[in-house]
């Protein structure tokens, strides 16, 4: 969350989730409201079902069937890539390298994660930023091809 929460104070425009979850779909939705366009996207009817409730005329939640055909392919401010099957964020994160403003990816840690081989997608970026202050564990990485992530400060 503090990577996101910096890219939502300093970085303009759309935001696009990648996956709902019980951690980021409602915290999004309450700090994107009236301020800016939010799209969460999911494979799964029951995550979308879920949080159906949300929607709005500037939260959109859709079911996608395949991601290879997901409404994806614009300029957004800021992407959240939390999805599954963990095999195709690499897919999603190399089809929006040069679209997304800023991307925060997570689950970046190497042990655990390995499956998602996110070893291919960072040559993608300029700019690269892990954040592995995470208690349980769990990492999450910001990446840019616009603005100098790697500066950004982590809170302690």
């Amino acid at each position: 969350m503090p990577l996101l929460q910096q890219a939502l104070n300093g970085v303009a425009g759309d935001v696009l989730e990648l996956g709902a979850g019980d951690g980021s779909t409602e915290w999004l939705h309450k700090r994107c409201k009236g301020l800016r366009n939010l799209l969460t996207l999911d494979n799964d009817v029951k995550w979308i079902d879920r949080f159906k409730h949300l929607e709005s005329p500037t939260h959109q939640l859709l079911c996608v069937a395949d991601w290879a055909t997901a409404p994806i392919d614009r300029e957004w401010g800021i992407v959240l890539v939390d999805h599954a099957p963990g095999e195709r964020r690499i897919v999603e994160i190399a089809r929006l390298a040069k679209l997304a403003r800023v991307m925060i990816i997570h689950d970046t840690e190497t042990v655990g994660a390995g499956d998602y081989k996110f070893e291919s997608i960072w040559r993608l970026f300029e700019y690269i930023k892990h954040d592995t202050q995470n208690a349980d564990g769990a990492q999450a990485s910001v990446v840019s091809n616009f603005l100098n992530v790697a500066e950004w400060s982590l809170p302690s």
